[in-house]
């Protein structure tokens, strides 16, 4: 049996790429991954090896880190180091050896409000990953962003579950005024007060038209500014009976919340940093049959089409917009024909179809 090294600044089980990756791939190949301990409950997986780092000086962490992947690496044995890329990854490689074939995975370029450091930072990332053969890439618009130009790069995309309990399209959702919208994901600088406002204005304007609309936001952020502005706006507008902001829950959880909703929200902010990132919500909304509302980003708009959702600008007025849209024709949207639209993009799917001929094809 083949064996991984997967390398991780994320807590084992809290990054769905590479949670997803070992979920699929731990009945193919022996797994062992080196992850930071963030402090959250610790995820167990009966055939994956986990080793984790204390984070407290990120300096010595760093050092902890090198040290025990090289520790591992040389007891391990593996045919393969996957780097979930972080800051500084480049190190790992060049202490480790060169005995081992790498390949660096890259989920997000740099998403800082500040030009200029984010043009730094996208720099060393094109660096850091210039002395790595193998490259992975969460999407072709990402990499030309980035600049990275080198013809080895694969493209291994986001995904989502195409059902919650099994692997049954979803049955028919009931139709109606009656709907319940969904956001889950990060909030960090998603600007998500921005759909609350969106909301007070759909109450306002179709208060005569008889709609019974209910709004669950799933998520938290390290800047508490982005969760007091939500809080603030439901309790100004007096909302609280129609949004219900639950803070961040544990995948299972927020998944059960998913799947008894009618709408997806995947409100992102159209920015240069946030255009080709693709949203994994947008996966999970379409891949559990409810329409999607989203954002013009250039990622959502290749997924959001007419069959499985509406794409909107990035403000109030456009969310309230389309969300009176997306309601009255909600008799419209089938929810076999929504999976089917993204039926390729279930992460079983990627990983067996894409990841595990990939990895076969850089261990030699």
């Amino acid at each position: 049996m083949k064996k991984i090294l997967i390398l991780s600044n994320n807590q084992f089980g809290y990054l769905i790429d590479t949670s997803k990756y070992c979920e699929y791939l731990g009945d193919i190949y022996k797994i062992g991954v080196v992850c930071v301990d963030n402090g959250l409950p610790k995820v167990v997986k009966d055939n994956i090896q986990v080793e984790y780092i204390k984070n407290d000086n990120k300096y010595m962490k760093r050092i902890k880190f090198i040290k025990s992947t090289k520790t591992l690496a040389d007891k391990f044995n593996p045919d393969v180091i996957f780097i979930d890329y972080f800051i500084g990854c480049s190190i790992v490689k060049l202490f480790v050896g060169n005995k081992f074939v790498y390949n660096v995975d890259i989920r997000t370029g740099s998403i800082s409000t500040n030009y200029i450091k984010r043009k730094i930072m996208n720099f060393l990332l094109k660096a850091e990953c210039s002395i790595f053969k193998n490259i992975s890439i969460i999407s072709k618009g990402l990499q030309q962003q980035i600049g990275i130009k080198t013809k080895t790069v694969h493209w291994l995309p986001l995904g989502g579950d195409l059902d919650l309990k099994s692997e049954k399209i979803p049955v028919e959702k009931p139709k109606g005024k009656n709907l319940k919208a969904v956001y889950v994901g990060t909030l960090f600088r998603r600007n998500i007060w921005q759909t609350v406002i969106g909301i007070k204005y759909f109450m306002d304007k179709y208060s005569n038209e008889d709609y019974d609309i209910t709004y669950d936001i799933i998520g938290d952020s390290h800047i508490s500014e982005d969760e007091e502005l939500i809080k603030k706006y439901i309790y100004d507008f007096g909302l609280s009976d129609i949004i219900r902001f639950h803070g961040r829950l544990d995948h299972n959880s927020a998944m059960e919340i998913v799947s008894k909703a009618d709408i997806g929200i995947s409100y992102v902010p159209i920015t240069e940093y946030f255009n080709f990132q693709p949203p994994t919500k947008t996966f999970e909304y379409l891949l559990a049959g409810l329409p999607c509302l989203a954002t013009n980003t250039f990622e959502n708009a290749q997924i959001v089409k007419e069959v499985n959702g509406v794409i909107i600008k990035d403000t109030p007025e456009e969310f309230c917009h389309g969300l009176y849209k997306i309601i009255n024709n909600y008799e419209n949207y089938n929810s076999c024909e929504i999976v089917k639209s993204v039926e390729d993009y279930n992460w079983k799917n990627i990983v067996l179809n894409n990841l595990q001929p990939y990895i076969n094809s850089i261990v030699k």
